[in-house]
């Protein structure tokens, strides 16, 4: 579903944010696309095109998953995605609060959700996850 890495990462994000730091817009958009990338493959066997694209098949997905921790992942990721373009809008204007509220809220709940899934239940960095966020 989502590589070791990914979760890694994830965890380097929430890391940053707990000590004050700020995460980078494009540094995040990386491993965003990334785990857009594989929750595709993984739940729709494809690629993705564009998140209004994917959120169409997801929502459809959504009522064809029979178990509650696929569905919670899944009604995370089309949140996540419905918020996606504004959160990496390519526009000039000053986006730090829309990025901050896209981490504390769409991706917080998809991270949750992520490792909660029995996939990653003995992952460290699932494990490492759930310390901090749960």
């Amino acid at each position: 579903m989502l590589s070791t890495d990914m979760l890694l990462e994830l965890y380097k994000i929430y890391i940053e944010i707990i000590t004050g730091k700020k995460y980078k817009r494009k540094k995040l958009k990386v491993v965003v696309d990334s785990i857009v990338e594989q929750l595709c493959g993984y739940y729709l066997n494809r690629r993705p095109n564009s998140a209004w694209n994917i959120r169409e098949s997801v929502l459809i997905k959504i009522h064809q998953t029979t178990t509650d921790e696929d569905k919670d992942i899944l009604s995370t990721f089309n949140s996540l995605l419905r918020e996606y373009d504004e959160a990496f809008s390519k526009s000039y204007s000053d986006h730090s609060e829309n990025l901050q509220e896209f981490i504390n809220i769409e991706l917080r709940d998809l991270t949750i959700s992520l490792i909660k899934h029995s996939l990653h239940r003995t992952d460290e960095h699932a494990n490492s996850l759930r310390v901090i966020l749960l």
